[in-house]
């Protein structure tokens, strides 16, 4: 009988963190608050955040920002926008803000980023 209460509690972080991810998914491109996508995963706002944190081993913040800079990335791979399109197709309003970010994850700029592709330096 434990073992079955224990493994709906389990389920049920496990559909919150689910309802979580697929709301960050959804709406990255917005203005993501933490109540948001707290709301979503059906949990309270302050527990929300200890709760992604020790599940995804990344505060909330950060991982958003992981998502903006991967869809970033397969942008500057797979098409031809500007980099100030792309920042503002993640997200991200200001071009400089874009560009630290991506350098923080990436080690390289944007503009540097593509240009290795096109040179056929990274597939």
């Amino acid at each position: 009988m434990i073992a079955k209460c224990c493994d709906v509690v389990h389920d049920k972080k496990d559909s919150a963190i689910d309802r979580a991810l697929a709301y960050i998914h959804m709406h990255f491109r917005d203005k993501l608050s933490i109540e948001d996508c707290a709301a979503a995963a059906g949990l309270s706002s302050g527990y929300f955040s200890r709760f992604f944190k020790a599940k995804m081993k990344m505060s909330f913040r950060l991982y958003v920002r992981k998502v903006r800079m991967a869809e970033g990335r397969r942008l500057l791979r797979e098409t031809d926008l500007s980099v100030m399109e792309i920042s503002f197709r993640c997200g991200i309003e200001e071009i400089r803000t874009f560009n630290r970010q991506f350098k923080e994850i990436y080690r390289c700029t944007p503009t540097q980023f593509r240009k290795s592709i096109k040179s056929g330096q990274i597939q």
